[in-house]
């Protein structure tokens, strides 16, 4: 009888190490298997912007239009992001405002472009240029 005891108890103990080896497994985040972090991208002003989050390391490059207050995420690999946005016109004269950005691992780094100071130049064909430049406010949080 004790011998069956004993058997139980080993076979219970056995039993649980069992389940909790097979069944417990914790999952890993996408985020770790790829080791990236999420930029979300906020037009905070009235007109249309585009944006761009760029990777130098890995070439990554993709421009999308934000309309006001609209907002878009990128999902970037760790390390050094430049993140850049431009008005109407300065998008048609390839002019962008840059703000660089450091993106960590399974991190949303939310950036929200706003309205900055404007500034007016004449061309050469006496045709007055509007600039618009941007205040950029970023926060991060976990996934």
């Amino acid at each position: 009888m004790k011998k069956l005891k004993i058997f139980m108890k080993i076979f219970i103990i056995f039993i649980g190490i069992f389940f909790i080896t097979n069944f417990c497994k914790k999952e890993i985040p996408e985020c770790e298997k790829t080791n990236t972090g999420d930029i979300k991208v906020t037009n905070g002003t009235p007109f249309l912007i585009y944006v761009d989050v760029t990777s130098v390391e890995f070439g990554f490059n993709s421009q999308r239009p934000l309309y006001p207050y609209e907002s878009t995420t990128y999902t970037m690999p760790e390390g050094t992001i430049y993140c850049y946005a431009a008005n109407q016109t300065n998008y048609d004269n390839n002019k962008w405002n840059e703000k660089i950005e450091s993106c960590t691992q399974c991190q949303t780094f939310v950036l929200t472009w706003t309205s900055g100071s404007k500034n007016y130049s004449i061309n050469d064909n006496n045709n007055v240029m509007y600039n618009e430049n941007f205040n950029i406010v970023g926060e991060k949080t976990k996934h």
